[in-house]
């Protein structure tokens, strides 16, 4: 489980159709505060499953961006707090 935490000055993080970082941009973001699900992690790359938030229910992220973490790794504890 993961939880998005950037993008918090932008509405949220940069999601992709496929794994490559050049592939289309989907048209929403995926936002800040946003739980997803691991599909596939892939080179700093995760294919995801939205669990919680709002932004596309699948996609692609990136890990970091320019040294910033976009999404950090959750425990189901952490969660429920």
């Amino acid at each position: 489980t993961w939880e998005v935490v950037g993008g918090s000055g932008k509405g949220g993080i940069v999601v992709r159709a496929q794994r490559e970082t050049t592939s289309p941009v989907l048209p929403t973001r995926l936002s800040t505060g946003s739980i997803v699900r691991a599909v596939q992690l892939e080179g700093g790359r995760l294919s995801y499953e939205l669990i919680r938030g709002s932004g596309p229910h699948s996609g692609w992220v990136s890990l970091l961006c320019s040294g910033r973490e976009l999404l950090v790794r959750r425990s189901l504890t952490e969660l429920s707090r």
